[in-house]
């Protein structure tokens, strides 16, 4: 697989933006990502550095439905490893975006049910997984994705089922699946791009 340039994951997260209908906003320059961090660490749910830099989040306003994810990388910096991730990661917040405008409800039901959090990321990770694949020629390690939600307080019994959902789905692009959605809309773009 050829590198990823700059330029081509720019226009990926610009591409992404526009077929979902998000604004994509950085998130160091946001008050509201800011005041949450700061809320987070106070409850001691998380870090407010380790929230800022190391997660993306993704909103879809229930009154007007305006569609954001908030980003902790500038598009298109850093080395090849940073730069596959950030596509990885835009699909994942791809799915949240998708699951959120095709339910209301979708927003209140990920802060408030573990399990339902725990499904929701599922479903995220596998489109994440779809690009890892697809621009390593590797499926990522399920164990450390699924305690990876210990961040997002998931319950240790909900992990566990996590990672058997995601050893089906890694089986299954290990033989050469590509799910439907944003992991797989990603991967129709980048191979038009000549990234095969």
């Amino acid at each position: 697989m050829k590198r990823l340039t700059s330029k081509v994951v720019i226009d990926c997260h610009l591409y992404m933006a526009r077929r979902y209908g998000f604004e994509l906003v950085q998130k160091a320059d946001s008050e509201l990502m800011i005041a949450i961090g700061h809320g987070l660490d106070v409850m001691g749910i998380m870090d407010h550095e380790k929230f800022m830099k190391r997660f993306a989040v993704s909103i879809v306003e229930p009154i007007f439905g305006r569609r954001l994810v908030w980003i902790p990388w500038t598009p298109g910096r850093g080395n090849q490893a940073s730069r596959i991730k950030q596509c990885e990661v835009l699909a994942h917040e791809s799915k949240h975006i998708v699951d959120g405008a095709e339910d209301p409800r979708y927003g209140p039901k990920y802060l408030t049910s573990k399990s339902y959090r725990s499904h929701a990321e599922v479903k995220a990770l596998m489109h994440q997984m779809t690009v890892h694949k697809h621009l390593t020629g590797r499926v990522p390690n399920t164990a450390r994705l699924a305690n990876g939600l210990v961040n997002y307080r998931v319950r240790k019994r909900d992990r566990r089922v996590t990672k058997v959902e995601l050893d089906i789905i890694a089986a299954a692009l290990r033989r050469g699946a590509v799910p439907p959605g944003p992991g797989k809309v990603m991967v129709d773009w980048l191979k038009r791009k000549g990234y095969r």
